[in-house]
């Protein structure tokens, strides 16, 4: 619970930490912890159920290092109505997926859903990665 959050929040960790053990102390383990998270996130995944590492794996790593390197890339007003429109349909995504682990709590996935979710992922990850480098592609001929 405390590693984790170090990985992206080690800041606002270290100056929670503070008045708990002490400012100095804070400063001293934050750092470590931070350097603790990856690895520890990998033996999370690499523990887990294959589903689960592999929803870990894209979520916890692959997604964000996407989204902050695009919003990276953005003027700060461009940022914050990205933020804004990216909101919506994330948070109806969540409520989605809430709703649908709370029908299958107790309900063992079939094959052939697992096979459709692994499609629906494959048919979204192509034209994910050619955007991906049709940007990069872009951006060096723009750096140029």
């Amino acid at each position: 619970m405390i590693v984790l959050p170090a990985l992206w929040h080690g800041e606002e960790l270290q100056r929670l930490l503070g008045p708990v053990a002490s400012p100095d102390s804070a400063a001293a383990r934050a750092p470590v912890l931070a350097q603790l998270a990856a690895p520890w996130l990998a033996a999370l995944a690499l523990a887990a159920p294959a589903l689960i590492a592999f929803c870990t794996c894209f979520c916890a790593m692959l997604s964000p290092r996407h989204i902050l390197r695009t919003f990276a890339n953005l003027q700060a007003a461009e940022a914050g109505q990205a933020w804004a429109l990216a909101a919506w349909p994330t948070l109806a995504v969540l409520v989605v997926v809430a709703f649908f682990a709370w029908l299958a709590s107790g309900i063992a996935l079939e094959p052939r859903v697992m096979q459709r979710v692994f499609f629906g992922l494959a048919a979204l990850t192509l034209p994910h990665m050619l955007l991906l480098e049709l940007e990069r592609g872009a951006a060096r001929t723009v750096g140029r």
